[in-house]
This record gives structure tokens, C-alpha cells and sequence, in this order.
């Protein structure tokens, strides 16, 4: 089973509550340690852009969507910033930060016309003291 399949059963399971007896399991407990490890394996691995895209949420702008006050330059949904992997058509690929507007890459320079072939989120910033995860 490929991770993106994987990543959406376990949202099904969790969503359903069909798997836990209250009696035997915290439900709430076990949710947040499968929820951890979705965004763990979210993190750590690139999706294919075929097979998945990042999730997007509402824009500042949706609210106006079917109104008077809504023209073509806006948008209604708008992912996270992550990590593309670009294919250029020269045979070179390049890693670089992108979100999606309305189901589209946008590199917020206007440019939209670089092939994203894979993405991934960003990392989690190293926190302050933190050593352990440091080399």
C-alpha cells in the first residue's frame, strides 16, 4: 500500500471511531499518536503531485465567492508553502518552496509554469535547546 493510501485509511479509521472500545483505549490518546505519525510520514516523504496535493484551506477570499464583490483575481482556496521538486524540460530537476491556489502551483513570482513533479511540507523548525536532533 502506497503511503498516500496508507495516510487516508488511517484518516478513515480515525474518523469512523469503529476500531476502539472505550473501555479498552483511549480513543483520544491513540487519535493523537496516529495523527503524529500521519504528519511523521507526511513529512518525511515527497508525493507525487499525480497522486496527491497538499491539502488547501479557505482563502481570506472565500467568503466573497458568489457575491458582487468577487472578480476573477481572487481565490477561494490556498495551501501551505511546502517542497516541489521541479522538472524542467531541459532534463534537470530542482528543488523549491510552492503552494497551491485553487488547485494550481503558484511560486509567488507570478510563475506558474514549472512542471511540479513531487512535493513534500517543510520541516519542522528545530526548537529552541533542542540538541538532540542536531548532528
Amino acid at each position: 500500500m502506497k503511503t498516500n493510501s496508507s495516510v487516508k485509511t488511517i484518516r478513515n479509521i480515525l474518523a469512523s471511531n469503529f476500531l476502539f472500545d472505550q473501555n479498552e483505549i483511549d480513543y483520544f490518546e491513540a487519535s493523537r499518536a496516529l495523527n503524529d505519525g500521519i504528519m511523521a510520514i507526511e513529512r518525511d516523504e515527497w508525493h507525487l503531485v499525480s497522486e496527491w496535493l497538499p491539502e488547501e484551506h479557505n482563502s481570506i477570499y472565500a467568503d466573497l465567492y458568489g457575491t458582487n464583490k468577487w472578480n476573477p483575481g481572487l481565490f477561494r482556496h490556498l495551501s501551505d508553502n511546502v517542497l516541489v521538486t521541479i522538472d524542467l524540460e531541459i532534463g534537470k530537476r530542482f528543488v523549491s518552496a510552492a503552494h497551491t491556489v485553487d488547485g494550481k502551483w503558484n511560486f509567488g513570482n507570478g510563475c506558474v509554469n514549472k512542471k511540479v513533479i513531487a512535493w513534500k511540507p517543510f520541516p519542522t523548525p528545530l526548537a529552541e535547546g533542542d540538541k538532540n536532533n542536531v548532528i
